[in-house]
């Protein structure tokens, strides 16, 4: 199976994240659904719009190999709904690949999904590094790190190695 589930924030997703992303997968031939706790067109912080046609609680994680998680200031948003931690856990239970950008991994680290991983995150103002060690995760000042079934970038300029890492894990 190479289908993966991408959430998104319901507003102010970070556009660079998600497009590169997803245009990466597609030259892939990787499938893939949006997903937000709304349905419908989304506008990203930068303008661009994606279309959520799958809400976070209608998903249905056996019908897909990695979930995504797109950042950008939205993001922590995503952290207040029941359904999104839900989904979450379900999958890191399963073993199955989650990936995370920019402010994303702090979500990953809220559920308990980094507790001895290496990882990375945006750290603008440092306290997402701060939060990632307090969950017990191994933060790199890097661009993108891999560990075990577990994808991290820190931003917009990471996004195209995120969607090959992504895809490369898929496709494996």
């Amino acid at each position: 199976m190479k289908k993966a589930l991408i959430i998104i924030a319901p507003y102010d997703f970070r556009d660079e994240e998600l497009f590169d992303t997803i245009d990466i997968l597609k030259e892939n031939g990787i499938d893939f659904d949006i997903s937000s706790t709304v349905k419908g067109d989304i506008k990203g912080k930068l303008g661009g719009i994606a279309n959520s046609s799958i809400l976070i609680k209608e998903a249905n994680i056996d019908d897909y190999a990695a979930l995504v998680i797109i950042g950008g200031p939205g993001a922590l948003s995503l952290g207040t709904n029941e359904e999104f931690n839900q989904i979450v856990k379900a999958i890191h239970k399963k073993n199955k690949i989650i990936a995370a950008i920019c402010i994303a991994p702090v979500l990953l680290a809220q559920n308990n999904v980094i507790k001895n991983k290496r990882c990375t995150v945006w750290n603008g103002d440092q306290n997402q590094s701060k939060i990632i060690k307090q969950h017990g995760g191994i933060y790199l000042d890097k661009d993108n790190v891999i560990d075990g079934n577990l994808i991290t970038a820190n931003g917009p300029k990471a996004a195209k190695k995120f969607g090959e890492q992504i895809s490369d894990k898929l496709l494996g």
